[in-house]
């Protein structure tokens, strides 16, 4: 489907016949919204019709001074929320507003800085009932962020004292999430096995790892793996660290570390 901002706002049908047409079913929350996924196209040739007809000769400046030029492709990547009913002929002026505020983000990121470095957007989806875009460079640290999110923090009236806009925290989508991978939260979907049992539930997110996974043959014996793995998780999710989750191979190298286990273990 193309928009082109000349549709007809009367006639066109509303977004969630869109969905419908797509066969997606609209979300029920923020945490389980529907992602369509929109690119932008560049017009190759000028309407015949257009009202600018001025044609005018090409100007040349000419500037004899040292000059350092940067080439470098930014990843355009916002998000604009959008009600079921709105018309789809509206969503061209939604996308271009949405283009444009991405592209002001983009620019702030980039200025003052000595070091050019390509930045990204990161949505997420903090406590306030909306989502939250933030652009940071690629080549900074969280520990370089640090001010700008703690400014975040206090403009939202958030707590500090757990991380909300690291890296790591950023909403995850069910369309980017791999086929083949772990689980997220898979005790929201599940009912307790036991009679009169009590749910202990966990705040926040985490990937269930299992047996059999990632190729490893640990059926019988990687219970403890597994389970520090789905822990480890939780801290990644949330934010704490960027650290991937530990192989079998670099918990066992820990445990000989440690003095738990003989160099034999590993493997």
């Amino acid at each position: 489907m193309y928009l082109f901002g000349t549709e007809m706002v009367d006639s066109s049908p509303a977004v969630s016949q869109l969905l419908d047409t797509l066969k997606i079913s609209p979300g029920t929350s923020l945490e389980n919204s529907d992602v369509v996924n929109v690119t932008m196209l560049e017009k190759a040739t000028r309407d015949a019709l257009s009202e600018d007809t001025t044609r005018l000769a090409p100007v040349i400046h000419h500037l004899k001074c040292a000059r350092h030029c940067v080439s470098l492709t930014l990843p355009v990547d916002h998000m604009a929320l959008v009600h079921v009913e709105r018309k789809v002929a509206e969503l061209y002026n939604v996308l271009v507003d949405t283009l444009c505020r991405s592209l002001r983000i983009l620019e702030r990121c980039l200025s003052g800085r000595k070091q050019v470095s390509v930045p990204r957007a990161f949505h997420f989806l903090p406590p306030v009932g909306h989502f939250f875009t933030l652009v940071y460079p690629a080549d900074s640290t969280d520990k370089d962020l640090e001010k700008i999110r703690d400014g975040v923090h206090k403009e939202l009236n958030l707590p500090q004292d757990r991380p909300m806009f690291r890296r790591g925290n950023a909403h995850v989508f069910r369309d980017d999430i791999p086929a083949n991978a772990p689980l997220i939260n898979p005790h929201e979907t599940l009912k307790c096995p036991v009679k009169d049992g009590q749910v202990s539930l966990v705040y926040g997110r985490y990937s269930y790892h299992h047996y059999l996974q990632d190729g490893q043959q640990d059926d019988g014996w990687g219970c403890a793996y597994r389970s520090l793995q789905t822990i480890f998780s939780w801290f990644r999710h949330q934010g704490y660290t960027d650290r991937p989750i530990p192989t079998h191979t670099e918990i066992q190298q820990c445990l000989v570390k440690i003095g738990d286990k003989k160099a034999s273990f590993v493997g």
